[in-house]
């Protein structure tokens, strides 16, 4: 087994997918907590200047989605055909969207702050168009699993389970969504990630 460590903040971010991945992998990993006021001398040591970065035996990879594809692919959760993998990646590519803009709307920079109009067309524009579809494709699952592609649990329920707790700030944003909902709640009881959820450490953001 590779020794892994993983480069990121004291905040959920960009890293917590990768997090879900190594507690539903049931893969040990190190992590190294980069304090925000740290950031700015450790930053030129990474190679595009960003976090989170995993260690691989010592060698350094950027990029979340990547990282998290490939731990995907190491872990068996992936789907079991190309089109499985074709579908959770649509769907990773819906919740990074609605993730970038629900950030847009609602920090900035690490700061919350509020726009009104980009948080009302978040909401009643964006988030039902694009969970719209995502709601389709679970109940659209041949085998009425309830997960997003298949009949187990791939990395693409984990985005999902991460952009719904991220967005679950305003706590009636979720309301309207039922198979959303169902969803969150079913991977968020398996075991793995319902031990992981319990213990991780209390991070706001």
């Amino acid at each position: 087994m590779p020794k892994y460590l993983l480069h990121y903040f004291d905040m959920k971010g960009r890293g917590e997918i990768i997090r879900f991945l190594f507690a539903a992998g049931g893969v040990q990993y190190e992590e190294n907590v980069v304090q925000l006021p740290d950031w700015p001398a450790q930053k030129p040591n990474h190679a595009l200047g960003l976090l989170p970065v995993l260690e691989i035996d010592g060698k350094p990879f950027p990029e979340s989605i990547s990282i998290s594809r490939y731990l995907a692919a190491e872990f068996g959760l992936q789907g079991k055909t190309n089109l499985d993998n074709l579908l959770i990646d649509v769907v990773v590519d819906q919740c990074l969207f609605l993730r970038e803009a629900f950030c847009d709307a609602n920090f900035e920079g690490e700061k919350l702050k509020q726009d009104a109009e980009l948080h009302r067309k978040f909401k009643d524009e964006t988030l039902p168009r694009l969970f719209g579809y995502i709601e389709k494709v679970i109940s659209g699952n041949s085998t009425g699993s309830g997960f997003v592609v298949g009949d187990q649990m791939t990395w693409g329920d984990l985005v999902l389970i991460d952009l719904c707790d991220i967005i679950a700030r305003d706590p009636s944003i979720l309301t309207p969504y039922k198979v959303i909902n169902e969803h969150r709640k079913k991977v968020e009881a398996l075991p793995k990630i319902a031990n992981y959820i319990k213990n991780r450490p209390l991070r706001e953001f």
